[in-house]
């Protein structure tokens, strides 16, 4: 498995985080929070977690890079080896029958039953600060994680990470300087999500994107998660995005308003790229400028 590794201050702790959970958005949001955290107290991070190997561009995958996506190998030979008690303690915590915090191991399991949900952790908290002292290192598994202000405070050092300053999208033609509207049709799964509440026809999409088309003088492109939802806008002439969900992020975080159902992805987007968005919640037959709002005064997941 390869895993992502970022590489604090020189003798600072390490952190390995495991299972954050949920699809990909939700998992960039879960390592963002962490991410922004680790970049502001100095700490090294590798996420465990599989992600794919393209989120990170090239420029940022070679051995200078502060931000890598190795092997187990790899991270031996820059002296991170994966303590045996992590491993064996994935193995027999499936039943979830352990405190939050186990201190003979160094572990911070927020997927416990016992974890109060409404607590968060901070890696400058006093539960994170014990364990590292006694260990130098500390697994946290789980993805009930905030670190909102810290991820706000260091969002361009978390952009350059994930490589959302100046990239071009591949997945439609963009020319420059011209404004875009990524319109993200998720559909799919959102048909038996909360009852359907935020499924929405084609049709919808495409009158909205034309709407908007010309209230804000701007191009419409279309992000679908259903390749037949992709072909049906191919067909009524429409730029779509790639099939590739990072090519997805990347290209949609270059738009100017971005407008779907509540979705992580988009919100990932518009936080990457300071987009304004608009979520959804119900559908609206009109839109104008001043209903988007930046992502950061959105409810972040």
């Amino acid at each position: 498995m390869m895993s992502y590794l970022y590489q604090g201050k020189k003798c600072a702790p390490t952190v390995w985080m495991y299972e954050c959970g949920g699809r990909l958005a939700n998992r960039l949001f879960r390592w963002g929070y962490f991410l922004g955290d680790a970049i502001e107290n100095g700490y090294t991070v590798i996420q465990q977690e599989p992600l794919p190997h393209n989120l990170i561009p090239d420029r940022h995958k070679d051995s200078q890079s502060v931000l890598q996506c190795l092997d187990a190998e790899q991270l031996r030979k820059l002296g991170f080896e994966e303590p045996r008690c992590y491993r064996l303690y994935q193995k027999i915590s499936r039943a979830r029958f352990f405190k939050p915090v186990n201190r003979s191991l160094g572990i911070i399991d927020l997927r416990s039953r016992r974890y109060p949900q409404a607590k968060h952790y901070l890696l400058a908290g006093q539960e994170f600060k014990a364990l590292l002292d006694r260990s130098g290192q500390l697994a946290v598994f789980g993805y009930a994680f905030r670190a909102k202000p810290q991820l706000l405070k260091n969002l361009n050092v978390v952009k350059a990470l994930f490589g959302f300053t100046g990239i071009q999208g591949t997945g439609a033609t963009v020319q420059r300087g011209e404004s875009l509207i990524g319109v993200h049709v998720r559909r799919g799964d959102y048909a038996g999500y909360n009852g359907g509440k935020y499924f929405y026809e084609l049709d919808y999409y495409r009158e909205l994107a034309n709407q908007l088309s010309t209230e804000l003088n701007a191009k419409a492109i279309m992000f679908c998660s259903e390749s037949s939802d992709r072909a049906y806008f191919i067909d009524q002439g429409y730029a779509v995005g790639s099939a590739d969900p990072v090519e997805d992020l990347h290209l949609l975080a270059q738009s100017q308003y971005i407008v779907g159902p509540p979705s992580t992805f988009s919100l990932w987007s518009a936080l990457m790229g300071e987009s304004r968005i608009h979520q959804l919640y119900e559908p609206a037959k009109e839109l104008h400028a001043h209903d988007f709002r930046r992502v950061s005064e959105e409810i972040m997941p």
